[in-house]
């Protein structure tokens, strides 16, 4: 979930939308704030990632991604980005 199921509604827990498909290693690094995507689908890296770490992730900061149905996703992409990417 983009929005955690901890702290959503019931509609939003089950809404697809608030979905991205990740590997395990960036689903992890997604739900603990340390990336995030920009409305355009422009990863974010969290600067308390090592730049050592994200060389050996192969993290590419600002490379933008195509994110399917990014539009219905914003709210949830705006919700992560304010309260969960540690900046």
């Amino acid at each position: 979930h983009i929005k955690p199921w901890s702290i959503c509604s019931d509609a939003e827990r089950i809404d697809y939308n608030n979905g991205l498909t990740f590997t395990p290693t960036y689903d992890k690094l997604f739900d603990q704030g340390f990336i995030s995507f920009e409305d355009d689908g422009t990863i974010l890296v969290s600067p308390y990632i090592s730049p050592y770490n994200i060389k050996r992730l192969g993290i590419i900061p600002g490379k933008k991604y195509e994110i399917l149905g990014i539009e219905r996703r914003k709210n949830y992409l705006e919700y992560h980005r304010k309260t969960i990417f540690k900046k």
